[in-house]
C-alpha cells in the first residue's frame, strides 16, 4: 500500500528552514521519498495537503493512563478496574486524534496493556512507551495518604527500600515487559504529607535502580522537584528529569553536561492554579502548586539559557484539569515562557523522540522513518496555537483522520 502526500509547507522536526511544495511518498508504514512536487511518482492513494503545514506526529513524553476522571483520592474505591481500562482506551485515542502520534506513559498499571492493544491493532491509539508502575520508597507512594491502599489505584507505585529491594523492584518491572523505569526521587504535590523539596531514595538506592535498568537496556525517568533529588538522580545516571521545579544553576549545568533530558510539564501546574479551586482540587495541591509555579517558570528560563535538552510532556492524568487531547497547549506555554515556535516544535518531535527512545523510527520526517505525520491550517511558526487544531493525522502510514484525496 502506497500513499503520496502533497504538502504546502513541510516542517521536518529537525529545526531547519521550512520547505514548500513538497511531496512525501509513504510505502506501507515507512517514508520512502521526500522531494519537490513535480517528480512523477505513482501511488495507490494521493492526499492533497497543499494548503496546509505538515509536521511529524507530535510526541508527549509524560502522560498517564489511569482511567480517572477526578482528583478525588477515593475514586479508585468507586470505579471498577474494568471501567478504568475502558476509559484509558478512550483517552489513548483522544491523544492520537489531537496529533500526538506517540507518547510515554510515566506511570500506570494499565499502560503496558494499552501499548499491546495498540501494537496488535485492537485499539486505535498512539505509539505508547510504558513504564507500568513507578518505584517509590516507603512513605512516598503516589497518591497514598494513610496506610497502604495504593495498590487499588492504577497509578500506585511499587515500594522499595534499600539498594537490593530497589534492584528487585526494577526486575519485577522488567518481568512485566516494561519499556523504561520511573522512579520518585522527591516528594510530590498530589499527597497531603509529601514535601516536593524532600529527596527520596538515597544515592545508593538510585544507583542500584539506574544500574539495574541500564544493564537491561532500559532508560530511567526520575520524578524530581527539589534540588537534592534532582542532583542525586542526575548523578545516578537517569535519562530524563520530570518536572525539575526547583532546579538551580548548579543543577541545570549538571543536567546539561550529563546529557539528561528535561520534561518541564508546564501546563498541568498552570491549569491547577487557574482552574483548580473550581474543580475539586485539594487544598494542599493548590498551595504547593502556587508555591512552585514561579520556580518552575524560572527553571524553564534557566534551562533555555544554559542549553538543556527540553522535551514536551504534559503530565495528563484525565482529571478535569488535565484533559486528553489538549497536549499542544504545552507548546504554547513553552513559547510564552521564552522558546521560539521552532524550538517548541522540535521539543515536541525530535527531542521528545530522543527522550522516549524513539528517535530511530519517529520524531522527524526523513526517508526511512515511520510515517507519523500531521497537518494543520496556517503556520505554527507564526501562531503556535494552530497545533491545537490538527486537521490530518497519519500514524505508521495509516490515515487516522482528515484525509483529503486529490
Amino acid at each position: 500500500m502506497s500513499t503520496l502526500i502533497q504538502c504546502g509547507t513541510l516542517l521536518d522536526g529537525l529545526g531547519g528552514v521550512p520547505r514548500h511544495d513538497v511531496q512525501i511518498l509513504v510505502v506501507d508504514k515507512t517514508i520512502s521519498y521526500i522531494g519537490p512536487i513535480g517528480e512523477d511518482l505513482q501511488a495507490d492513494t494521493t492526499i492533497d495537503l497543499s494548503e496546509k503545514t505538515v509536521l511529524p506526529g507530535l510526541i508527549d513524553a509524560h502522560v498517564h493512563f489511569p482511567g480517572t476522571r477526578t482528583w478525588d483520592p477515593l475514586d479508585s474505591l468507586r470505579v471498577p478496574h474494568d471501567l478504568a481500562v475502558i476509559r484509558a482506551a478512550f483517552d489513548a485515542r483522544a491523544v492520537l486524534m489531537s496529533g500526538f502520534t506517540s507518547c510515554r506513559c510515566c506511570g500506570s498499571s494499565i499502560g503496558p496493556s494499552l501499548k499491546k492493544a495498540v501494537n496488535e491493532g485492537t485499539l486505535e491509539g498512539p505509539t505508547i512507551v510504558a513504564c507500568g508502575r513507578p518505584i517509590a520508597q516507603t512513605g512516598g507512594e503516589r497518591g497514598t495518604h494513610y496506610g497502604h491502599p495504593g495498590w487499588l489505584h492504577p497509578m500506585a507505585a511499587i515500594t522499595a527500600d534499600g539498594p537490593e529491594a530497589c534492584r528487585k523492584a526494577v526486575r519485577e518491572q522488567l518481568k512485566d515487559g516494561i519499556d523504561f523505569i520511573k522512579v520518585f526521587a522527591t516528594g510530590h504535590f498530589g499527597s497531603e504529607h509529601q514535601d516536593p523539596h524532600a529527596r527520596q531514595f538515597t544515592p545508593a538506592e538510585l544507583d542500584a535502580i539506574v544500574d539495574e535498568a541500564h544493564s537491561a537496556g532500559r532508560k530511567v525517568a526520575a520524578h524530581a522537584h527539589g534540588k537534592a533529588g534532582i542532583d542525586n538522580a542526575v548523578m545516578a545516571g537517569v535519562d530524563t528529569i520530570q518536572h525539575g521545579t526547583y532546579m538551580d544553576m548548579e543543577s541545570a549545568l549538571r543536567i546539561r553536561d550529563q546529557g539528561v533530558y528535561w520534561i518541564p510539564t508546564l501546563t498541568s501546574i498552570l491549569h491547577t492554579l487557574t482552574e483548580g479551586s473550581t474543580k475539586g482540587t485539594a487544598e494542599w495541591v493548590l498551595r504547593k502548586s502556587a508555591q512552585a509555579f514561579p520556580h518552575r517558570r524560572a527553571a524553564f528560563e534557566l534551562a533555555l539559557e544554559v542549553g538543556i535538552k527540553i522535551a514536551v510532556g504534559t503530565n495528563s492524568l484525565g482529571s478535569p484539569l488535565q484533559p486528553y487531547g489538549a497536549s499542544a497547549q504545552e507548546l504554547e506555554r513553552m513559547v510564552e515562557f521564552g522558546m521560539t515556535p521552532m524550538q517548541a516544535i522540535v521539543a515536541a518531535t525530535k527531542t521528545a523522540a530522543e527522550a522516549c527512545g524513539l528517535e530511530k523510527e519517529r520524531g522527524t520526517l526523513q526517508e526511512g522513518m515511520h510515517a507519523d505525520l500531521i497537518a494543520v491550517d496556517g503556520s505554527p511558526l507564526e501562531h503556535i496555537a494552530v497545533l491545537q487544531r490538527v486537521s490530518f493525522v497519519m500514524r505508521n502510514g495509516k490515515i487516522i483522520g482528515g484525509a483529503q484525496r486529490a
